[in-house]
Formats: structure tokens, C-alpha cells, sequence
């Protein structure tokens, strides 16, 4: 199954640096699924990448985001993440982004063909 990076949305908020939409692709059995959502941390120097989630439903009690979906095994699940890395990396290098140069205001969106 291939992970293809169709958006990449920069947006920094505390360790957000922005919002991922992929397409898994498997040609072998003629499968497609789009996934918006995925984002992307950077914390001193480490980043990682969250699923999608969805806010607190009572944030005056709760301010924890609920995950729309996850993994059963924990082992897949950082296969996963880090072969989607991979294809941010490889996005963000052609799209000739780079993550140090924004600031906590810039929000750009990049799709597919370099569309701004």
C-alpha cells in the first residue's frame, strides 16, 4: 500500500505545525481511500504525526481530542507513521517547503502541483 501526500496545510499553534491529507493506494487490488486530518508536532527537534481527531465534546471538562480512528497494534501503527513521514518529507522537499522558515501566524496551503 502506497501513502500519497495530496495536501500538506501549514499551520503552527504550540507544537502543530500542520494539517495532512494523504490517499492510501493499493493498485494491486484497485483500492483508493482519502484521509484529511492527519497532523503534523514538532517539539525540541522531535516531530511526529497524530490521526485525525475530533474535539472535546465538553471542553470545559475534558480538553482531550478524541482520535476518529487508530490502530489495533501499536507496532503497525509506527510502521505507518513513519512511511507517512517519509512521504511528507518527500512532499515538502518538492513542494520546496520548509517548516523552520514559517511563523506562528502563516497558514499555506500546498496541494498537489504546487497550488497555493
Amino acid at each position: 500500500m502506497d501513502i500519497i501526500i495530496d495536501k500538506f496545510t501549514l499551520y503552527e499553534r504550540n507544537t502543530l505545525k500542520g494539517f495532512i491529507t494523504l490517499i492510501l493506494k493499493d493498485a494491486k487490488n484497485d483500492f483508493e481511500m482519502f484521509i484529511p486530518g492527519f497532523t503534523l508536532h514538532e517539539k525540541d527537534g522531535r516531530r511526529w504525526i497524530e490521526v485525525p481527531g475530533r474535539p472535546p465534546t465538553n471542553p470545559e471538562k475534558d480538553k482531550t481530542w478524541g482520535k476518529v480512528c487508530d490502530f489495533y497494534d501499536k507496532r503497525k501503527e509506527k510502521k505507518f507513521k513513519q512511511k507517512l513521514m517519509k512521504a511528507l518529507d518527500k512532499y515538502l522537499s518538492q513542494e520546496n517547503t520548509n517548516l523552520s522558515e514559517t511563523n506562528s501566524t502563516s497558514s499555506t496551503q500546498k496541494t498537489k502541483g504546487g497550488k497555493e
